[in-house]
Formats: C-alpha cells, structure tokens, sequence
C-alpha cells in the first residue's frame, strides 16, 4: 500500500510521511580514529561540510545509524540557524553529533522525492521561522524531533523538485565564487594600500 496516492504528491504532507528521521550520535566519544564527528561548526549556513577541523573518535563499531549515508539529508537541530545540506559523498565514517537530525528518504519514495529538494525547503524563509517560533524562550534553540517531523511539506512534481535542486545548486555555487572573488580583491586592495602607506 503506497504511503499516499500520486494526487497527494502535488499537495501538502508532513515530513515524517516521507522521511525516517532518527538522532546523531549520543553515546560515548572514546579515543581512536575509526569516525569523524561532525558538530555544528562544521556545517556552514551554506549548508557546507568542513571536515578540517572535525574530531576523530572510536577504535569500535557503533550502531550503522548513526552513520552518515550517501544522499541522506543532515539537519542541525541545536542552533539559532538550522542549518541543511544533502551529504553526497560516500561512507567517510562521519558521525552526526546528537545537534543533528540526520534524514533519509523512504525507500518507495526516492524516486519521486529528491533530497536536494526537502533540503532547500528546510532551509527556506518559511520552515525557518517556524522553527524559531517553535523555539522561542529557549536560551539555545533547539528543533526537536516530533516538531521536525510535523512539517508540512509542498511537493510539486518531481521534475518541478529537480528544476529547484539545480537553480539553488548553481546559486550556492556562484555565491561561493563570489565570496572567494572578495577574499583575493580584499588581500589586493590591502595589499596596495600597504605599500603606498609605506
């Protein structure tokens, strides 16, 4: 039995109809290198992941759910911004912190949903100030679990779902390139200046 007819793909759901969501990491960070743990500072607004300063833990196995796995959506519950991205590289042994939901689309419905699309839209004006109004009054913001799965989600069509995914991959790709464009004319004008000051 399909989860919900086609008619109600192009409507509103919640989030839980389509994903499993589960918790990052909460157990025991003993020493070793096996996993990479990932915490909020490694996920840029931009929904970036920096691994340059990530901790390292573990000579054992942990439970495989909490994992980070190709294509599965990351979620920073623990922050005044929640920020998203869509892990798309392969099985680095990387550890979500328990700051994270870590989201994954249901097996009938990945190809019909695309992830790329559920993360622009948990990062989108309208999911954000909901999350902050769920949050008010906490001195650290925090989503929690049954409030991330209540999203209501609008999922049009899944070439209108891929057409979002590529216009917000190229403007994140831009906005990089720009920033970076900034960086170098910052350290020349600075440059420049330097030396007619001297």
């Amino acid at each position: 039995m399909e989860l919900f007819d086609k008619e109600e793909l192009f409507d509103t759901v919640k989030l839980k109809t389509i994903c499993e969501i589960r918790t990052g990491y909460q157990g025991k960070k003993e020493e070793g290198n096996m996993y990479k743990l990932i915490n909020p500072t490694d996920l840029s607004n931009d929904g970036l992941i920096s691994l340059e300063n990530t901790k390292t833990f573990g000579e054992k196995e942990i439970n495989p759910k909490f994992i980070l796995k190709k294509q599965e959506i990351l979620f920073k519950a623990k922050s005044s911004y929640n920020a998203v991205t869509v892990f798309k590289g392969n099985n680095q042994n990387l550890v979500p912190s328990v700051h994270f939901f870590i989201l994954n689309i249901k097996d009938k419905l990945k190809k019909e949903i695309n992830p790329e699309y559920i993360s622009w839209y948990l990062g989108e004006e309208k999911a954000q100030k909901h999350f902050k109004k769920l949050a008010t009054g906490m001195a650290m913001p925090i989503v929690r679990k049954s409030d991330l799965e209540d999203l209501e989600v609008n999922i049009p069509s899944i070439e209108v779902q891929d057409k979002v995914a590529q216009v917000q991959q190229l403007f994140l790709k831009e906005k990089q390139l720009l920033e970076e464009l900034i960086f170098i004319k910052e350290k020349q004008i600075k440059s420049i200046l330097s030396k007619l000051a001297n």
